[in-house]
């Protein structure tokens, strides 16, 4: 096992910009919010650890290095913002296919929605029941797996017509594997520009579908979380271990952490203000 740990300083230089505004900005947050980003840069931080590699297929291997700095978020004209009228998070609880080979999961996301409340504190967080795709999906066998996937630019398009106006995100989710046009699968994908997500549950082992499966909450909060923060223009995240990290297979995916590193709470909290507020909350995770 390899151990990624960073310098204090490599790790302060993506959180406090050297641009002279945005080190403004961060100085002037509460002393409680700026030491809770401060010390999850220290080697023996109880809060936030550095990023362990086991495998050679893991996605860090692939993406070493990356500018997923706090200025390159701040600076991107496209990250999403919430507003008074479009500040409600929407989860589509079992987006079903009709396919006659294809095997469904009824799952109501109740215990999700409120674990991406607390993640997500100081926003509504609503689900939606479950609903068939009546468009047509593209659908494929997979050559390597022999699985029944959907192309997930379809349902991202059939979710687009079903967001609501008050929406900041929808995001889906299917008890079938994905895959986007450039990729053999995927876990999930988002539209930042359109505030739309979905992910899939069908690459987490049989026993996830069980009503008492233990596990099921963890993964399907971590999916959900990392999802919805891509839309607030969050990028996969290469400094410290964090639900932003990305993932090339399920093992690497479960042991990711469910909560956001100190840059990317940052960033969190510069689009919707979280950091002592998020702690207080109940079964904040």
């Amino acid at each position: 096992m390899e151990v990624i740990e960073h310098p204090v300083e490599k790790l302060r230089a993506p959180l406090v910009s050297s641009r002279r505004d945005l080190a403004e900005r961060y100085w002037q947050y509460i002393k409680k919010e700026r030491k809770v980003l401060g010390d999850g840069l220290r080697p023996n931080s109880v809060l936030f650890r550095p990023i362990s590699v086991l495998f050679d297929s893991d996605w860090i291997r692939a993406n070493p290095e990356g500018s997923h700095d706090f200025q390159s978020f701040f600076s991107n004209l496209y990250r999403s913002l919430t507003s008074k009228g479009h500040n409600t998070i929407y989860i589509q609880t079992d987006l079903l296919v009709r396919l006659v080979f294809t095997k469904t999961c009824m799952w109501n996301g109740c215990g999700l929605a409120a674990l991406s409340g607390s993640f997500y504190y100081g926003l509504v967080v609503k689900t939606l029941p479950p609903v068939t795709v009546s468009t047509g999906c593209i659908y494929r066998v997979n050559s390597y797996s022999h699985n029944l996937q959907l192309y997930s630019g379809d349902l991202l398009r059939f979710l687009n017509k079903r967001k609501p106006k008050d929406a900041f995100c929808i995001v889906g989710i299917t008890m079938i594997d994905l895959y986007p046009k450039e990729s053999n699968f995927v876990f999930g994908q988002t539209s930042l520009t359109e505030g739309m997500g979905v992910f899939s549950f069908a690459k987490y082992d049989d026993n996830f579908f069980c009503h008492n499966y233990a596990g099921r909450l963890k993964k399907g909060s971590n999916c959900c979380g990392h999802e919805i923060a891509l839309m607030f223009g969050l990028k996969p995240c290469q400094w410290l271990q964090c639900v932003m990290q990305g993932s090339d297979h399920l093992e690497e995916s479960d042991r990711h952490p469910l909560s956001l590193g100190p840059i990317c709470l940052w960033k969190l909290q510069s689009s919707v203000g979280l950091i002592t507020d998020r702690y207080k909350a109940p079964h904040v995770v």
